[in-house]
């Protein structure tokens, strides 16, 4: 049996055995230090991979939302399918468009998501004729609500009343009758305020000149010249003189010639009404704002009478008129705008305004040009801007 070599050697005889090479401790801590970077190059390839992977995921799970408003519903589902996505119909209303056209979509065309989301859609219930619910007594947003689903263009004005604030009061047209989708209807809405109320303004010997644009553009119905009419019964009652500068029966009526009406009265208040925004009467004046739809005022930035030279005093009396009677309208309506304008007539009074009654585009705009209560509250605010005006 072979004995092992460390019992056949004393510690003398190791202690004279040579040492161990220095090359071979070398080498060895070389082969060390090569697998180390091995290993360390193995992990980064290897977070690398997940990283790039993650990347890929992202890339390639995400796509465009396509554009389906517009569409009919088997459109919009197809369209969905080839983009990676899923449809759900959540909502159905009544519009002006055929029946299964898709009104609304969510998310919006162009946003980048994950494939397989869900796009949701409204979809039109097509055209079709209904009578007016009744809605006297609901909340303003529970009729808003009831209204939401049959496509009707919705106006609110708020009267002063004894029922609770909020309550609907009345409706225009009425409930019971017969509308169709894209319909305006008016909202009569009790509110804490008051209505644009009444004070008797000292106006013997003021000369208020009213210019009711006739634009050709608003079939059913001459508001400007109703809201004038009313004005003028108005400004009569006070002992002041309203000239209406055109007449029912008129259509068109050029520049020069409501520029002679004004001239030869001398006016101390000269109101012009249009529609569709300050800037939009034939081109008398450069608006710097408004969109034309709500009510818009426009103070002159330079107006004067013929003679004023350079036509520049007066701004800081068409501003205070054009203030008062922003404030006036607030009092029953929201939508009131006030911007700067630039007359190029010089038949204006130093108190001028430029006032646009809503736009003849807009189905809401339009429900309430045929209310007589809005027309009664947009001269009532007039009158009374007049004569806060004309009393200071």
């Amino acid at each position: 049996m072979a004995v092992p070599l460390r019992s056949s050697l004393s510690k003398t005889d190791l202690a004279k055995l040579p040492p161990v090479s220095r090359e071979r401790a070398r080498r060895q801590r070389l082969v060390e230090g090569m697998l180390l970077v091995r290993i360390c190059v193995g992990i980064a390839i290897a977070v690398g991979l997940v990283g790039v992977a993650l990347v890929a995921v992202n890339i390639w799970g995400m796509v465009t939302v396509p554009g389906v408003e517009g569409t009919n519903l088997e459109q919009a589902e197809r369209q969905a399918r080839s983009a990676g996505l899923t449809v759900e119909v959540v909502a159905e209303r009544y519009s002006t468009g055929p029946q299964g056209r898709v009104l609304e979509q969510e998310p919006a065309a162009g946003q980048r998501i994950r494939r397989g989301t869900t796009l949701r859609l409204t979809v039109s219930n097509g055209v079709s004729g209904f009578v007016v619910p009744d809605l006297v007594g609901l909340e303003e947003e529970q009729a808003r609500a009831e209204l939401a689903t049959l496509g009707l263009e919705v106006s609110v004005i708020t009267e002063s009343s004894e029922a609770t604030a909020g309550v609907v009061l009345s409706t225009v047209p009425a409930g019971g009758t017969k509308v169709t989708a894209g319909d305006g209807l008016v909202l009569h809405v009790a509110d804490k305020r008051d209505k644009v109320g009444l004070r008797s303004w000292p106006l013997s010997g003021q000369v208020v000149v009213v210019e009711p644009r006739w634009m050709g553009l608003y079939e059913d119905g001459d508001v400007t010249y109703e809201i004038a009419r009313r004005l003028a019964s108005l400004v009569k009652a006070a002992e002041g003189k309203a000239v209406v500068t055109r007449q029912v029966q008129e259509r068109r009526v050029s520049d020069t010639v409501y520029a002679q009406r004004a001239k030869s009265e001398h006016p101390d208040v000269w109101i012009r009404l249009v529609l569709d925004g300050v800037g939009s009467s034939e081109g008398s004046e450069k608006a710097q704002g408004g969109t034309g739809t709500g009510l818009v005022v426009g103070a002159s930035s330079r107006v004067g009478r013929p003679d004023a030279g350079t036509g520049t005093e007066g701004d800081g009396e068409s501003d205070t008129l054009a203030a008062e009677l922003t404030s006036e309208l607030r009092q029953f309506s929201d939508e009131v705008t006030q911007v700067q304008i630039q007359l190029t007539t010089t038949v204006a009074s130093g108190r001028s305004v430029v006032l646009s009654l809503g736009s003849s585009k807009n189905t809401a705009d339009r429900a309430l040009f045929g209310d007589s209560q809005w027309c009664d509250n947009v001269a009532r605010a007039l009158y009374m801007a007049i004569g806060a005006t004309l009393a200071k």
